[in-house]
């Protein structure tokens, strides 16, 4: 289940495990404005929208964080589905 708002609707509460995605705010900023073509007064009000990252790392499981390179993000997730083998998850 992949869903922005999991934490801020509650709906995180029907899951076993809860993986939380971070980044600086830097990078939010910069992947909005690209990815939404919007202005960064828009981007940071959508982020000061959102809940934070502390509020939401109180829920998870998983911390992985999105700051680097996709080997980065990568390996962090490869190491969360080790753990699910080693439990049977898969």
């Amino acid at each position: 289940c992949e869903a922005a708002l999991l934490v801020e609707s509650g709906h995180y509460k029907a899951l076993e495990e809860l993986i939380v995605v971070t980044a600086p705010i830097r990078l939010r900023r910069e992947r909005l404005i690209k990815r939404d073509g919007i202005s960064e007064k828009l981007a940071n009000q959508m982020i000061e929208a959102q809940i934070s990252d502390k509020e939401r790392l109180a829920h998870a499981t998983y911390h992985v964080r999105n700051d680097g390179d996709t080997t980065h993000l990568y390996e962090q997730m490869k190491s969360i589905v080790e753990k699910w083998r080693e439990a049977g998850w898969l």
